[in-house]
């Protein structure tokens, strides 16, 4: 793409030499550059970004007035103006290893060093328009993603973000559309990083209290504390409008107290202590909470803050009484108080509903990313992002071993389909991870013979110790799912038991130490599932397709939903013309690589029935052929989506290693002999 429209950028510049100005200026405007603003301090620059809306800055590292590095890693984490998402070029005359690193950490796009020509600046500001880098979200950074190596994996979403240089150049979005694209990325930005936050909040506690408990505070640990009061202020200012305002209250307790302890860390008060150990717990349950744990959620976020309060009201009524040190309180510890309420049943009466944390807009309501996304007429639901939330397939409450066992992994089940079912998208049958009858059937499968194997196991027997099977509460099942591949004892017994069931199924005599119980139920299960199938109008899976299922354990349906949330949108850019040429090709590559195995090419198979005017043809062929240079291989890189959805690959790149379709051009060639 050729920049064409160039004048209708708004261009900002920070330096304070005026010759590097005016070379600038020039260099800007006899590229077609018309729209320039001058900021020569860095408080100028500042003020310019927070009132107007830039579309391109470029600025000097060394601008006078702050520092460089605080002032972008303000824009990026929406701290500063309107438009995280703002292109920017840092400019240096001293590239030190140290400067380049920072400029690097604080999310600039690019560098360039002084003096340069004019094809260097407008190469980086082509590169920007045609070729921009997808932005990753941590705990600490939003910015491009500066790793080379995308094959090596990675837990953190890249995603594509608005680019309002490209808009402009382009000229095909309007503002309201560009900053309706603005703030569905910020809504995604916050989501993502709320999820970081969950973690490191409880991390950062789990290091200060002990140590302030002991009265051993040094530079680790006060750094431990500066963190914490960052996360937990950005964390409120994140939550402010959403469904978690009883989360965002407890961040700002937490900021509160943590603000308290940094500044008496020599003689912290063992009630605020005690204090940040409690709010950090109840955070991280209101995070967490469930469905059926709502309730509880609700009740741990009370206590902490009435808790909290109490402490408040303590410290102004004794505001002249002299510090005790730790050791002297005679107050139970933090671990003693959590445990408390851990320990605690849920409560009988629900509170009212608490959704996950939903994406906020700036300086608007917060919408919800999910439902700010248009339905195509007659999608219905088929996006899957507004799917009903999972509701409790019987009592959920306190009860035996094995039923509550049931009941909590049907709900997981549950949990990690609903994001993937369609509706009304297509009369033929539809793939059976995308339909809700596959997803009833495979629960009745659960219902009926799980119980008797999974919970009866001797892993589980010796994980459960000496709780009582008969009185047992759900938590402990919830908390189990979530632990990591390798110390998760149910996942680990779902695929052992999926693997007897394919063995079965696939062998005429079973292996060497499969079950009984599932040599006898195997054909039983299967029939259920292909009897859905008939009924429900869903293409069954097949017995070569048990890994898919073994795999829903992995399927986490928020990081589900957000990647479906992304694929909505990088669609809609390429389709207006935001991003770039490719980026929706990329977007669906990037997540074959980094999702579980099979999420990824399922997320493409999901767009294909639910976002089908934004998918079009030559997205598909172009995503398609990045996969392999035969069918052949392609569909052992695609094998579900190509399954259903067409090649439409049709020049074959190595015709000699084409393999007949059915054995029909083999026959023909033979007839012709």
């Amino acid at each position: 793409m050729r920049p064409t429209k160039l004048t209708d950028v708004d261009v900002l510049l920070g330096d304070h030499d005026q010759n590097s100005l005016s070379i600038l200026r020039a260099v800007l405007g006899n590229s077609g550059f018309r729209n320039m603003q001058v900021g020569r301090t860095l408080d100028e620059v500042r003020e310019n970004v927070a009132n107007e809306l830039p579309d391109l800055l470029i600025c000097d590292y060394d601008l006078p007035g702050g520092d460089f590095f605080e002032f972008v890693h303000g824009i990026r984490h929406n701290e500063i103006g309107r438009n995280p998402f703002l292109a920017i070029i840092a400019v240096t005359r001293n590239p030190s290893p140290e400067i380049v690193r920072r400029i690097s950490e604080c999310g600039a796009d690019h560098l360039i060093v002084k003096p340069f020509s004019t094809a260097q600046m407008m190469d980086r500001i082509r590169h920007l328009i045609e070729a921009r880098k997808l932005f990753v979200v941590t705990s600490d950074y939003i910015g491009p993603d500066r790793r080379d190596d995308v094959e090596r994996g990675s837990e953190v979403t890249r995603m594509n973000v608005p680019n309002t240089l490209k808009a402009k150049v382009v000229g095909k979005a309007s503002e309201a559309d560009i900053q309706r694209a603005i703030d569905l990325a910020v809504a995604e930005v916050n989501v993502q990083k709320l999820e970081r936050y969950d973690d490191e909040i409880a991390f950062l506690v789990a290091k200060i209290v002990p140590s302030l408990m002991k009265g051993s505070i040094d530079e680790t640990v006060l750094e431990f504390l500066k963190r914490l009061l960052y996360v937990a202020g950005d964390a409120s200012r994140r939550l402010v409008g959403t469904g978690y305002a009883h989360v965002s209250d407890l961040c700002q307790a937490l900021h509160s107290v943590t603000n308290t302890v940094v500044s008496e860390h020599q003689s912290a008060n063992p009630r605020d202590v005690q204090v940040l150990g409690l709010l950090a717990q109840a955070i991280k349950a209101g995070f967490g909470a469930s469905e059926d744990m709502i309730a509880t959620a609700h009740e741990i976020s009370n206590e902490a803050l009435s808790r909290f309060h109490q402490v408040q009201t303590e410290r102004a009524a004794e505001t002249d009484v002299p510090r005790v040190s730790p050791a002297a309180v005679s107050e139970p510890p933090v671990v003693a108080v959590v445990s408390g309420i851990e320990e605690r049943k849920p409560a009988a009466k629900a509170a009212p509903p608490v959704a996950k944390p939903q994406p906020v807009a700036p300086a608007a309501p917060a919408t919800p990313a999910a439902s700010a996304a248009p339905t195509a007429s007659g999608e219905g639901s088929a996006a899957g992002l507004d799917a009903a939330a999972p509701q409790p397939t019987g009592d959920d409450g306190s009860g035996d071993f094995n039923t509550v066992f049931v009941n909590c992994l049907c709900d997981f089940i549950h949990q990690h389909l609903a994001p993937w079912e369609v509706h009304g998208v297509t009369s033929e049958p539809t793939p059976f991870l995308l339909s809700a009858g596959f997803r009833e059937s495979l629960l009745e499968v659960i219902r009926k013979y799980v119980a008797n194997v999974i919970p009866n196991n001797r892993r589980m027997v010796v994980l459960a110790g000496n709780l009582n099977r008969d009185d047992i509460r759900p938590e402990i099942f919830l908390t189990m799912f979530k632990d990591s591949p390798k110390e998760n004892v149910p996942r680990f017994l779902w695929n052992n038991w999926w693997e007897e069931i394919q063995n079965v199924l696939t062998s005429e005599k079973p292996g060497f130490g499969v079950s009984k119980a599932v040599v006898e139920d195997a054909s039983k299960i299967w029939d259920i599932i292909t009897k859905g199938a008939l009924d429900d109008n869903y293409d069954p899976p097949l017995v070569t397709d048990i890994p898919v299922i073994q795999a829903l354990f992995d399927f986490g349906h928020e990081e589900v939903r957000g990647v479906m949330r992304g694929a909505q949108q990088v669609l809609r850019h390429e389709a207006d013309e935001i991003t770039d040429i490719g980026a929706s090709r990329n977007y669906f590559l990037s997540q074959i690589d980094s999702l579980p195995v099979f999420c990824g090419e399922w997320l493409a198979l999901w767009a294909y029935y639910t976002q089908s005017k934004e998918f079009d043809p030559t997205i598909q062929k172009s995503f398609a052929a990045s996969t392999g240079r035969t069918a052949k291989e392609r569909r052992a890189v695609l094998p579900y989506y190509l399954r259903w959805a067409p090649d439409l690959t049709r020049v074959n790149l190595d015709p000699e290693e084409e393999e007949p379709e059915n054995g029909k051009k083999g026959a023909a060639n033979s007839s012709q002999e």
